[in-house]
């Protein structure tokens, strides 16, 4: 009987502990949509009682072979955002690529996607905004590597509908043909996070997964320059190094921020020692030979704080002249 008692204890305790994270009564819902004659899926989270005001929405777009339900599954470093979403009230959808791919400004990459996957976010922008009060200046992009790469085509192809973007494991890319435009109509805000130490996306620019096919990216330190200059907020910057509360993970983080507050600016998360993975405190991930995770910080968290204080530019200030995207 003790031991009956005990088992019900723990499975209570259990139960509580999950639920503390993971039990809300906001609702997840699965929906498809025709694009350009392509059946395209996203999966959608909307917290419980939504206010009448307007809300923000965030785009978090999983990374190549990845899927929607795998970015925004119970053991995702990703799925975060439905959490703060059922805190400060805002929606969250996660996308599907065709053939769990994005066709992003890698131009000379051969494997990826090539349908129009901007345009397959502005018809969820559009359709979100018709079923529920989306704030127009509130909306977002986030994703990693693949994913990452596609939140930059986003901020440069639709700058006049996203705020800000929050590329993870995702450099800048070459665009050697000229694909994309060479800068964005309107100042985009970014948070950038890129560990040091990954083996797929290079840190110090270069062909993506060292494959010809996989494309060229440039590197942190030019992909940081391109955007400073672009945003015209010099190369000044205040410098945290982030406390580092996980002394097994072989890895530590320093953010670097540049521009101010009251207009658009980029702020990049240096991982130290990091590898091709998500760094969080709670949800930790397999090293398949890509590099160390970081356990000091919660990415989602770290995203949120920064894009939740972004709108969009109502008008065009006038910008610096920009250097090209493409070579």
């Amino acid at each position: 009987m003790r031991k009956l008692l005990l088992f019900l204890f723990m499975a209570i305790v259990g139960t509580f502990l999950f639920c503390v994270r993971d039990c809300y009564a906001g609702t997840f819902s699965t929906h498809t949509i025709t694009h350009e004659n392509l059946t395209r899926s996203y999966i959608k989270f909307v917290p419980s009682d939504l206010p009448n005001t307007v809300v923000p929405l965030v785009f978090s777009l999983h990374g190549g072979t990845g899927s929607a339900a795998g970015m925004s599954g119970p053991n995702s470093p990703w799925r975060e955002w439905t959490v703060l979403a059922e805190r400060d009230k805002f929606i969250v959808v996660y996308p599907d690529g065709v053939n769990n791919s994005w066709n992003d400004c890698r131009s000379d990459n051969t494997r990826v996607s090539t349908a129009n996957d901007v345009g397959f976010v502005e018809l969820l922008i559009d359709t979100l905004s018709s079923q529920h009060n989306i704030s127009s200046r509130q909306i977002y992009a986030t994703g990693t590597s693949n994913g990452g790469l596609l939140a930059w085509r986003l901020a440069f192809e639709l700058s006049h509908r996203i705020a800000a973007i929050a590329p993870h494991i995702a450099n800048l890319p070459v665009d050697p043909f000229g694909e994309c435009p060479a800068r964005p109509t309107r100042p985009v805000s970014v948070v950038l996070m890129l560990g040091d130490a990954d083996s797929l996306m290079p840190y110090q620019g270069g062909l993506v997964t060292n494959n010809p096919a996989a494309g060229t990216v440039r590197s942190a330190d030019d992909t940081v320059n391109f955007w400073t200059n672009f945003l015209g907020t010099g190369n000044s910057n205040i410098s945290t190094v982030l406390p580092n509360i996980n002394l097994n993970d072989n890895s530590t983080v320093t953010k670097y921020e540049y521009g101010s507050q009251s207009r658009a600016k980029i702020t990049f998360y240096r991982v130290f020692g990091g590898g091709h993975s998500t760094p969080s405190i709670t949800f930790p991930t397999t090293n398949f030979g890509t590099g160390s995770q970081n356990r000091d910080i919660e990415t989602v968290h770290e995203f949120w704080s920064f894009l939740k204080l972004r709108l969009l530019q109502k008008k065009r200030p006038a910008l610096p002249p920009a250097r090209k995207l493409h070579n």
